[in-house]
């Protein structure tokens, strides 16, 4: 069930937003220098369940700009306490994605760029889940616009 825009993390992202979501202490500044000029963010939640996805768009004023920032965003895909395991992702350009799983749930992430965009999809669920595959598939579909 898609949030509505006005719902928690949902709807515009300014450089305030952006830098908060980064949660590094150079955020603002890195997002400055590479150019950031804005995003959009939208949720979606499976009623009765914890399975909850959203997709997260940043406009740069450049693809080297867009690039530049998702290399400084790789890294951070997911906290290091969730001992987060790479996977790759064939089925995006430019993806690269990570995924954890804890005894209440299990998590996966993929950023990859478009021109000067930066995405960020993320799927969420209950445990011993593939979100790995969720995530993709929902990549897939904001990359080539199904």
């Amino acid at each position: 069930m898609l949030q509505p825009a006005s719902t928690g993390t949902s709807g515009p992202i300014d450089v305030v937003k952006a830098a908060r979501a980064d949660g590094t202490g150079d955020a603002r500044r890195t997002l400055m220098r590479d150019g950031f000029v804005a995003g959009y963010r939208r949720q979606w939640v499976k009623s009765g369940h914890k399975d909850e996805n959203s997709v997260s768009v940043y406009k740069f004023k450049t693809a080297a700009g867009a690039r530049a920032y998702l290399w400084h965003l790789l890294p951070r895909l997911l906290a290091s306490t969730l001992k987060p395991a790479r996977f790759v992702v064939r089925a995006v350009p430019s993806g690269s994605g990570v995924q954890a799983s804890t005894p209440t749930g299990s998590v996966a992430v993929i950023a990859f760029t478009s021109g000067a965009y930066v995405m960020r999809v993320v799927a969420s669920g209950g445990p011993h889940t593939n979100q790995a595959a969720v995530a993709t598939e929902l990549a897939k579909a904001v990359f080539f616009g199904a």
